[in-house]
């Protein structure tokens, strides 16, 4: 180990993958947004059918989709230690993963480690993670580490083995999330560019004998197009597109406190602009540089909504600024020690900040699901949360998916699970008049407020069928006094409210 500088050393990445364990350590599940509506579908395979109840209100169908990543790793461990340690474990190690996979993406195609890679710790734990896209970040980490792979194999020449061995891995991590298999494609060709540009090919010769290379990669294409022609249409949507890019840029790592979360960004985005303009900070490897243009290129152009995947362009961001950061070297020991220490500091600061705001949300969390406790198996749970303020709240509210602990722990129904129809393998078997039986009818907004296709919080209460229900449960919001007579207040704390649905006169 003499001569190899502390941070390129085994024992330092151990270190980094010790500390990604923190945040959520002492949380009963980690407190992301959307994880409690993903609990619910696990709930419901892990069932099989097994409770009438909740056979009659959902099913799962198991099917081949690219958004499976998170299902199969839960589904399997669920058996052994239960759902609650299966979900956490497999969430858990998804941090441990990214980071894994940007080490070593850093030492294949540069041959030393960045001494900026503590960085990676706060970008596993960027926004796309810390909204619960758990399938999604899964398939990201998973892409990293295959494209590490597929770098130093191409590097030792191994090319039949390479193409062998990626049939099937450029499968898994397609089945894992679509769009991770298009970060693994992306990756790959611009290390094959290089690679090609390095052994003294042009430019055009070059990037055509880079795509022929991908071949091995492809075969996802063949289920891909068998999918999206069985899939419902689905366009997608940009909307006001350059300020939306602006807009996840400056969220890249929002939790919960502003200034925090932009201090965190900051600081990553110093070091990326530090190894623009300081020659003693190069960015090394062609590989990396391309991957991190091509990124960049399919970041501005990727339209918000992606085979059904909402903020699909945000989603790459992490990845976008973890190749980029794995691309920064150093011309001395000195500095990579000075760059190093402080990246550490910058990712201590993160972890710290994120062990905090998940302890906070894990107790407002059971604060809430304390008054849904023990409610009668197969019970129908109508829940509104309450509306977002005009402006646009900083904190990720991690109580917005709440209702699948309803369908996790009393086998019930609940009107916040998504029908994501071919693109999941949940399906909705209880028919609810209107678009009351699934998500977003749980969520609310005031009278011009954004975003439009999310309903009103006054038309939501007047609406809503009360014969598809048996409860009413208000999440952050309080009933206004019209409606105190329809429903029979049960349980009340600060942060929500139980009602009985009263039967019509």
């Amino acid at each position: 180990m003499a001569g190899i500088p502390w941070w390129e050393r085994r024992a330092y990445l151990l270190f980094l993958l010790l500390l990604c364990l923190l945040p959520f350590a002492l949380t009963s599940i980690p407190p992301l947004g959307d994880l409690p509506g993903h609990l619910g579908r696990y709930a419901v395979a892990v069932d099989g059918g097994q409770t009438p109840e909740l056979a009659r209100y959902y099913g799962y169908r198991w099917k081949l989709t690219g958004n499976l990543g998170a299902d199969v790793l839960v589904l399997a461990l669920a058996p052994l230690i239960g759902l609650q340690w299966s979900v956490k474990l497999v969430v858990m190690a998804i941090p441990l993963l990214f980071v894994s996979g940007l080490w070593t993406l850093s030492k294949a195609a540069t041959g030393r480690v960045s001494p900026a890679s503590a960085l990676a710790v706060p970008l596993a734990f960027a926004y796309p993670y810390i909204y619960g896209f758990a399938n999604y970040c899964l398939a990201a980490a998973l892409a990293l580490l295959a494209a590490a792979y597929w770098v130093e194999l191409g590097r030792r020449g191994s090319l039949k083995k390479r193409a062998l061995l990626f049939l099937p891995i450029a499968l898994i991590v397609y089945f894992a999330h679509v769009v991770g298999w298009g970060l693994l494609g992306l990756i790959a060709f611009a290390a094959e560019v290089a690679r090609r540009r390095e052994d003294g090919a042009s430019w055009i010769q070059a990037a055509a004998r880079a795509a022929l290379a991908m071949w091995p990669l492809l075969l996802p294409l063949v289920h891909l197009f068998i999918w999206a022609l069985g899939r419902e249409s689905e366009a997608a949507f940009t909307g006001f597109w350059f300020s939306f890019k602006l807009a996840h840029i400056n969220a890249t790592f929002r939790d919960t406190y502003r200034l925090l979360d932009l201090a965190t960004l900051v600081a990553v985005l110093f070091f990326i602009g530090l190894g623009t303009i300081a020659r003693d900070l190069p960015f090394r490897g062609l590989a990396l540089r391309l991957a991190a243009g091509l990124l960049l290129v399919t970041y501005v152009l990727m339209p918000f909504t992606l085979v059904g995947s909402a903020f699909a362009d945000m989603r790459l961001l992490p990845v976008l600024m973890g190749v980029v950061v794995a691309a920064l070297g150093v011309k001395n020991a000195r500095g990579g020690a000075i760059i190093a220490g402080v990246t550490l500091a910058v990712a201590l600061f993160r972890v710290g900040t994120l062990t905090v705001t998940s302890l906070q949300w894990d107790a407002k969390i059971e604060e809430r699901l304390a008054l849904i406790e023990g409610l009668p198996t197969g019970s129908r749970l109508f829940m509104v949360h309450g509306p977002n303020h005009c402006a646009n709240d900083w904190p990720l509210r991690r109580t917005i998916h709440l209702g699948g602990y309803h369908v996790w722990r009393n086998k019930g129904f609940v009107n916040s699970m998504w029908d994501l129809g071919s693109a999941s393998p949940l399906e909705i078997r209880y028919e609810v008049p209107g678009d009351f039986g699934s998500d977003p009818s749980h969520l609310t907004r005031l009278p011009g407020c954004k975003p439009p296709y999310m309903p009103l919080f006054d038309e939501t209460l007047a609406d809503f069928p009360r014969e598809s229900f048996d409860y009413l449960w208000m999440v952050d919001a309080q009933l206004p006094e019209a409606y105190v007579e329809e429903f029979e207040l049960l349980r009340r704390n600060e942060a929500s409210a139980l009602y009985r649905i009263r039967p019509a006169s």
